[in-house]
């Protein structure tokens, strides 16, 4: 009974450090004790600059080229947020990930009007395939560049060419709570193939290799309901509704 969280959080209050709490190994990690959590660190994607040569795609780059870490002063200590994870809160599967209800402590100063003070997001997590993780990266390097009215509600109603009437204007996409990569106890991220989500040369979507990697994890807001477009009314198709997300 815990609520959604679906209000939008500034980039400088989302956390710095996720502690994930993940008995059943849902992240496929093998390190640890059972109950003790396992670390994991925001990541934000660079927009792509123009100009440049473009790097060779089937090359494993040797440093963090692709992202960055938040920026934070001397004096700002980390945001520490607590995820659990449950195999049993599967929200559902796609064509490279799963994805999965999961409550969350968020970091002070922010909490929710639970009992717990906790509030539930999506956790999306890759399938143990080098192409899942590839496209997981890419889905986070997409969700970095959308500006952030696309993730917000308006009121009223609004005139969208080429519609010639009034239309309720909701979000495009869920809201985005980061992109949080595995570290390990010396505080570096895991894996250089699995830090940059680059695929192996010989593998693509139909014949990938399996892969030991710890899974990354995509936070959004989770929202959204099945739909089957053949039941549409003549309205519904001129508006996409908070639904079809």
């Amino acid at each position: 009974d815990l609520p959604k969280l679906e209000e939008n959080i500034p980039e400088a209050f989302l956390p710095d450090i996720l502690l994930v709490h993940d008995p059943e190994q849902t992240t496929r990690h093998t390190s640890g004790a059972p109950n003790e959590p396992v670390t994991y660190r925001r990541v934000v994607y660079r927009l792509p600059q123009s100009g440049g040569v473009k790097p060779d795609e089937n090359e494993v780059p040797q440093s963090l080229t692709d992202y960055t870490l938040p920026t934070k002063g001397s004096d700002t200590e980390e945001r520490v947020a607590h995820l659990h994870l449950r195999k049993t809160n599967q929200l559902g599967t796609g064509h490279h990930s799963s994805v999965y209800r999961a409550p969350l402590t968020l970091p002070p100063p922010l909490s929710a009007h639970s009992p717990t003070g906790q509030v539930t997001v999506a956790a999306k997590l890759a399938f143990p395939h080098c192409t899942a993780h590839a496209l997981l990266h890419n889905e986070a390097r997409t969700y970095n560049a959308f500006p952030e009215h696309a993730q917000l509600h308006y009121c009223g109603y609004n005139v969208v060419p080429p519609c010639h009437y009034q239309v309720p204007v909701g979000p495009i996409v869920p809201k985005f709570y980061g992109f949080y990569l595995p570290v390990g106890e010396d505080g570096k991220f895991l894996d250089e193939f699995a830090l940059h989500g680059k695929e192996h040369k010989t593998c693509h979507e139909d014949e990938a290799c399996r892969v030991p990697w710890i899974s990354p994890i995509l936070l959004m807001e989770e929202c959204g309901e099945p739909v089957d477009p053949e039941k549409f009314m003549d309205d519904e198709r001129c508006v996409i509704p908070l639904r079809v997300r």
